[in-house]
């Protein structure tokens, strides 16, 4: 119902994912990620799984369930662009099915469940950090690199963390830079100011933070910050996170360079970013709005 009252918004979002920040992802690396995104050791758990609802006797009475795991994958597979962590979750009905098989191996020679189950803990002990950000950063990285591990992204984008990591990173001291810029402003002028955040991922930082640092509302045209933006706000001046001025001056009649956030670890398109004071409108917020909308 939401999508058919809001234009099919989640095509649109699902069109551009796939043409452009995961256009370098492919069946190939769909199938690949099925090993690697898992304990790859996993496999002997689940890949008898899978023979457990169609090949086992005792698992034709749940094949219905095989089946939505074989659609499920098939439809990611065949979408050519998909993630693979797109179908993690259903793996717990394959894990289902390889623990039935296992506990059945099991009754006729006991040391396979041991064969199996030690070698998927220990294995998911060591690749557990790779998950879970258990350990500092800076371990991290000498735990990377004693293991030869390069971190994968699935945007394209250069990182010495992995992307899941890196995208912890930065978000209070964008905020506080933000604020400086704000609090830099007369008192007056700060009444009717916004902050134009290019992504959700800004513009929920500044509103998370806005609770611990004197911060401006937010506008924001990516995906639903798009229908969140403020309607019938006054607004004379224009905070900006990002990009050059000569983005800028197609819209606003002055551009000053007022700050400047640098953080480390965060994600390249999040770090190294001119804070931009800008006044006088040539077009209107709904304009702007309407131009740079983008979901994706």
């Amino acid at each position: 119902i939401w999508n058919i009252t809001h234009d099919f918004a989640h095509l649109e979002f699902m069109r551009n994912a796939a043409s452009r920040k995961y256009g370098g992802l492919t069946p190939v690396s769909f199938i690949l990620d099925q090993i690697l995104i898992l304990n790859p050791l996993s496999i002997l758990i689940w890949l008898p799984g899978l023979l457990f609802y169609f090949v086992i006797r005792e698992g034709k009475q749940f094949r219905a369930v095989g089946f939505i795991w074989l659609t499920t994958f098939a439809v990611l597979f065949i979408n050519w662009h998909s993630k693979g962590e797109y179908i993690a979750a259903a793996y717990q009905i394959l894990f289902a099915g390889g623990a039935v098989i296992i506990e059945k191996w099991s009754e006729i020679r006991r040391w396979i469940q041991y064969s199996i189950a030690v070698p998927v803990l220990v294995f998911g002990i060591l690749l557990s950090p790779f998950a879970r950000p258990l350990i500092p950063a800076d371990k991290f990285l000498e735990y990377q690199n004693a293991f030869g591990l390069k971190p994968p992204s699935n945007e394209g984008h250069e990182t010495v963390l992995p992307q899941f990591y890196s995208d912890m990173f930065g978000w209070e001291d964008l905020a506080k830079n933000v604020s400086k810029v704000y609090l830099s402003l007369p008192e007056e002028e700060r009444k009717n100011t916004v902050v134009y955040c290019s992504n959700y991922g800004k513009a929920g930082a500044i509103e998370y933070y806005s609770k611990k640092y004197p911060l401006p509302e937010v506008v924001c045209p990516h995906n639903n910050y798009w229908y969140w933006w403020p309607k019938g706000t006054s607004v004379n001046t224009i905070i900006i996170i990002g990009g050059e001025i000569e983005d800028h001056i197609h819209s606003l009649e002055q551009v000053e360079a007022a700050g400047f956030h640098k953080t480390k670890y965060a994600m390249p398109y999040e770090n190294n970013l001119t804070i931009y004071v800008c006044r006088g409108f040539k077009r209107s917020l709904e304009e702007i709005r309407q131009s740079d909308k983008i979901f994706i």
